[in-house]
């Protein structure tokens, strides 16, 4: 929906409350796996972009999917099999060939690095923290 309209209705919100957590991360690395495919099989850059705008709106505007979630699903897609101990709590760890890993890394660079939104977060958590924040009572 957020694809097309650019909105999500509340009913879906209501629906993500009652999915579990378990369920929830099935459902982000089916979500990868499509990223991957759509990624790999793109020819042009208008999908692209139109997909990071939309994963940066689910991400930072929307709050439906965890951008720590979708880093590691996306990792666990890949070809870091010995990182495996890191990620053992995710079910299901995959292993894409060598291009799909590429392609993973090639997402999490259009997430994070390309779009303003993680590089403003972390100027104002900077801006409104001390160096010894950790030490704060109300932290």
């Amino acid at each position: 929906m957020v694809l097309e309209t650019e909105r999500v209705p509340p009913i879906a919100y209501k629906v993500l409350e009652r999915v579990g957590p378990r369920q929830l991360a099935a459902h982000v690395r089916t979500l990868c796996d499509f990223l991957v495919l759509e990624f790999s099989n793109s020819a042009g850059g208008q999908h692209v972009s139109k997909y990071v705008e939309t994963m940066n709106s689910i991400i930072w505007v929307y709050n439906i999917v965890p951008i720590d979630r979708l880093m590691l699903c996306l990792l666990c897609t890949s070809q870091n099999t010995k990182y495996y101990h890191y990620f053992s709590s995710l079910q299901a760890l995959r292993t894409q060939e060598g291009s799909e890993a590429h392609v993973c890394f090639f997402i999490i660079q259009l997430l994070l690095l390309k779009p303003p939104e993680l590089r403003n977060r972390v100027t104002d958590f900077v801006k409104e923290n001390s160096p010894d924040h950790w030490k704060q009572n109300n932290w």
